[in-house]
């Protein structure tokens, strides 16, 4: 996800002060922090039934596990708006334009619970969208 947010990060924003430029790294290291601890969670829990430990031990780690959502889907939520601020204020080709606007909708929608969860599948789909046209190389400008 790092290498995903730095090569969109250096491709759409033009002004490296930017307001929306912090708010995009932000996102992202909340992202990745969230995704590790999601990561270490699940780790820790595999490893916790091989050792035997007790159940409280065990009832933390799945409580941990199951409820890491509420950390990373506001993540995913600034990381979606710092994008959209990014791309809707710079001057980029109108393709990553309509995504901007696609990561507005989904930043706001990742804040608000019940549709959250829409949101982000929604925002996994605009990942993986916009790696593919990342991966394409940059549209001329329109």
């Amino acid at each position: 996800f790092a290498f995903f947010a730095g090569t969109l990060g250096s491709l759409v924003g033009d002004d490296r002060r930017s307001q929306w430029r912090m708010v995009f790294i932000a996102g992202t290291a909340a992202v990745a922090i969230g995704w590790i601890v999601l990561g270490f969670a699940r780790m820790l829990l595999v490893d916790a039934v091989d050792q035997a430990l007790g159940d409280a031990v065990l009832q933390v780690l799945v409580l941990l596990d199951a409820d890491n959502w509420i950390v990373t889907n506001p993540a995913l939520g600034i990381f979606m708006l710092g994008t959209a601020g990014l791309t809707l204020t710079g001057s980029v080709p109108v393709a990553y334009r309509r995504l901007g606007w696609a990561a507005l909708v989904l930043g706001i929608a990742l804040f608000v619970p019940y549709v959250s969860f829409i949101a982000l599948i929604v925002t996994a789909l605009w990942i993986v969208v916009t790696s593919v046209m990342l991966l394409r190389g940059r549209p001329a400008t329109a």
